[in-house]
């Protein structure tokens, strides 16, 4: 039984620390710094990231690896809340021309 307790926690942390990385795709991914930057580009759709320990780099990183998943090659962060504990960014992700 500790086995497969021990080997659930391992596999949790394992992929719960991957998705914070940027992929190759999020790496591409070009971040607007205003809403008027934006007017030459079609909405992929929106997407959040989630940092659970309190970094926004990270919730960002998410973020971006979403974004280019959709199809997007920019991101504009529209919201970022963060409790000390809990990181969020509320992001636009687009296709820029």
């Amino acid at each position: 039984m500790y086995k497969i307790i021990a080997a659930t926690l391992v596999c949790l942390l394992v992929f719960s620390c991957a998705n914070y990385k940027l992929t190759p795709g999020g790496r591409k991914i070009k971040v607007i710094k205003t809403r008027k930057a934006h007017k030459r580009c079609e909405v992929v759709g929106k997407v959040t990231g989630i940092h659970e320990k309190g970094s926004m780099a990270l919730a960002k990183n998410q973020a971006k690896n979403k974004a280019a998943d959709l199809g997007a090659d920019s991101i504009l962060f529209n919201e970022e809340f963060s409790n000390g504990s809990v990181s969020s960014v509320h992001s636009t992700a687009y296709l820029c021309k």
